[in-house]
């Protein structure tokens, strides 16, 4: 496909893999019926024997629905939201095929939500059942749930995914209460979901203080991980290591419906441990591994001290962040693979874009690549919607299958984040190359990207403002060589009021995810504004990325 009229616009190219009316469920019993005895999910805890498995695809399939009888017999019918609120568990992925086996619409949660958050995400998804991890290292989900039952009056169900917890059951017992469902009810229900129906609801942050629930048709997110795993050549034989986290949708809808998709087998992490994964790699003969830089980087300094064998990997792959050049040469000259780049949102299912293996030298990494087959992208001019010229600057703009249904009962976000002539704003700077290569080069958005996380001011401010003194507040960005970005916020008190940043910090570790308390707190007499009074936070992130570049 070539750009029109030397215009920074790429229409979509069927390519070579089609587009089929394929749910996920289905897409599970396809794999169960070309690979039953392949192993299909490989996770190894190290220090937690209870997730450590090994399963066939005929295996995982028979969990899944044994998850899915029991949640038939707690009542979960056709289209309700099942939230899963857990890190990195097998039980994870037995629970994403369950629900869209009954035809249910996943709901994955972060696991380092804090109360009100996940009070959030459960209300405004309207979830009538939570499956959830009492407690896992530092993380104590129950307590976090228990404050908040009380206040959601259609969450009905709530399942321990360890044992169980004062009233609430484990998921053992649940599972021998759907003994008695028929497995013709689940074929029945997996018939008569449609590929157009919701598959997920994934929760994005918003500029707007609060995250959005992004909906995702089984459409949307099988088609587009099998493009992805297309993209990248996965087949059968292929190993695919995952130490990201399965709640993103580059988690559980690129990696593991992409696995599936090919047949190949998926090795998520319990956790990150760059130990861990390299040792995974090695001793599992992974072909594949999926990082995003900060992870990246931290596997390239563990591999130099301890010298791993990764020759069995044929790619490495990163998103989420721009790559530094010299991760994809250390990548080359150290390991013996070649570093890939994919680009996308969690509103696209969520790839847009890709290097594959035939992207020689540092195009791989140093270009997100060439949009996926059945996906149209246009570089405007922000202001006027019009496509600029070829190699010109602009919005990228998103057209195709992926694009989400929009946001969970917010029509206002949805129509702010879609043109009048049905393109997504992705809210990136970019430019598109005459070879139909997209380079991102900054973001419109009000948003900073820490270790591959979005992280979005607006949020990180609004839970600032609730903490006793504070009069003004604004997050920025600030550079950091290891995870891309940090936040600092800058802030004002009131007149009178004794304040320390490491008290303020301290606060909203109790609040907040850890990766959105700012690392830099600085205090100012006032906040320069414009004539309108808006935060004028390019003169701040200018001025704190100079107080703060040498640490």
């Amino acid at each position: 496909m070539a750009l029109v009229d030397d215009r920074s616009l790429w229409l979509a190219d069927p390519g070579p893999v089609p587009l089929l009316p394929t749910t996920v469920a289905d897409l599970l019993a396809e794999a169960v019926g070309r690979a039953a005895d392949r192993e299909a999910l490989v996770m190894s805890a190290y220090d937690a024997p209870e997730l450590t498995v090994r399963w066939t695809y005929r295996e995982l399939a028979e969990r899944v629905d044994c998850l899915a009888r029991a949640l038939v017999a707690l009542g979960v019918q056709p289209r309700d939201r099942v939230a899963l609120w857990a890190p990195n568990v097998p039980e994870w992925v037995v629970t994403e095929f369950a629900a869209a086996r009954v035809g249910a619409v996943l709901v994955p949660a972060n696991p380092t939500y804090r109360a009100d958050e996940i009070r959030h995400v459960l209300e405004l998804s309207g979830a009538v059942a939570c499956l959830f991890l009492p407690d896992f290292e530092r993380l104590d989900l129950w307590s976090e749930l228990r404050e908040i039952r009380d206040a959601l009056p259609r969450l009905r169900h709530l399942v321990s995914l360890g044992g169980p917890v004062e009233d609430v059951s484990g998921l053992a017992d649940v599972l021998r209460q759907g003994d008695s469902v028929d497995l013709g009810e689940l074929d029945r229900r997996t018939r008569a979901t449609s590929a157009d129906d919701l598959a997920q609801i994934q929760f994005t942050s918003g500029t707007t203080g609060r995250p959005k629930g992004a909906a995702l048709t089984h459409h949307n997110v099988v088609n587009n991980a099998r493009q992805s795993a297309w993209l990248w050549n996965v087949e059968p034989g292929d190993r695919w290591c995952n130490p990201l986290p399965l709640f993103h949708t580059a988690g559980c809808a690129m990696l593991t419906l992409g696995a599936v998709a090919a047949a190949a087998t998926h090795l998520p992490l319990v956790r990150f441990d760059a130990d861990k994964v390299l040792d995974t790699i090695e001793r599992e003969r992974c072909t594949i591994v999926s990082t995003v830089p900060t992870i990246l980087t931290a596997l390239v300094d563990r591999q130099r001290l301890h010298g791993a064998d990764l020759g069995s990997l044929r790619l490495v792959g990163t998103s989420g962040a721009p790559t530094p050049h010299q991760l994809g040469q250390a990548c080359l000259r150290e390991w013996g693979a070649p570093l890939r780049v994919l680009y996308g949102s969690t509103e696209l299912s969520p790839t847009v874009a890709g290097t594959s293996p035939y992207d020689h030298g540092d195009l791989g990494w140093t270009t997100v690549g060439r949009p996926l087959p059945w996906t149209a992208v246009r570089v405007v001019d922000p202001e006027t919607d019009e496509v600029v010229a070829v190699n010109s600057s602009g919005e990228l703009q998103v057209s195709g299958y992926q694009v989400m249904r929009g946001y969970h009962e917010d029509s206002a976000a949805t129509a702010a984040a879609t043109t009048s002539d049905g393109w997504f704003r992705t809210g990136d700077l970019a430019t598109l190359d005459a070879e139909g290569r997209l380079r991102i080069i900054g973001r419109l958005k009000d948003v900073l990207i820490r270790g591959g996380e979005n992280l979005y001011p607006a949020e990180i401010e609004e839970a600032i403002r609730g903490y006793d003194g504070i009069l003004e507040v604004a997050v920025v960005g600030v550079p950091d060589p290891f995870f891309g970005e940090e936040a600092c916020a800058v802030v004002t008190v009131k007149n009178g009021c004794p304040f320390n940043p490491e008290a303020l910090r301290l606060w909203l570790r109790e609040r907040v995810t850890h990766q959105k308390v700012p690392r830099y707190v600085y205090v100012v007499d006032s906040l320069p504004q414009t004539g309108s009074g808006k935060v004028k936070k390019f003169l701040l992130r200018e001025e704190m990325t100079r107080r703060y570049a040498a640490e």
